[in-house]
């Protein structure tokens, strides 16, 4: 509990927007864009939580590009886009039946899995917020499962099922 009294509560306003990113309209951190993704929540909102994902069109141009062919693998950019478009829809139903309607206050974020850097930007796997309901309790929240970091802006690239 000592960690608890430590963490610093973030601003709930909407964090500023850059759409000049190569990742189209973006974040100036990972705090920024975790607080958008709650306040997408708080208002149960599918089309602005859809609205931190890249599109398809950055995701083949940007993303897809920049992987290196032994992550690749055989799959194509079209399979994979599928893939990360579908869990992504599952995974907005899935919060916004969670937590739709709810004020959810950022606490802190933090990097779960590995970060792999590479030349034109930096991947962060299970980027996790954490944030306070209304009644004071801690909700640590898998929903930012993959995200870009670009020219110091952040985009998210999958959602978490």
């Amino acid at each position: 509990m000592l960690l608890l009294s430590c963490i610093k509560t973030q601003s709930t306003e909407t964090p500023p927007r850059t759409a000049n990113g190569v990742l189209g309209t973006s974040y100036s951190s990972a705090n920024n864009l975790a607080t958008a993704a709650l306040k997408a929540i708080a208002d149960s909102s599918s089309s602005e939580l859809a609205a931190l994902l890249v599109t398809k069109d950055i995701y083949r141009d940007v993303i897809w590009k920049t992987l290196p062919a032994e992550e690749i693998g055989n799959m194509s950019v079209e399979m994979a886009w599928e893939w990360v478009a579908r869990d992504s829809e599952k995974a907005i139903r899935r919060i916004l039946l969670d937590y739709g309607g709810k004020k959810l206050t950022l606490k802190r974020v933090y990097e779960q899995h590995e970060t792999k850097f590479y030349p034109a930007m930096r991947i962060i796997r299970g980027l996790r917020i954490v944030a306070e309901d209304p009644s004071g309790e801690l909700i640590d929240l898998k929903l930012l499962n993959v995200v870009a970091e670009v020219d110091g802006l952040y985009k998210a690239i999958a959602f978490d099922t």
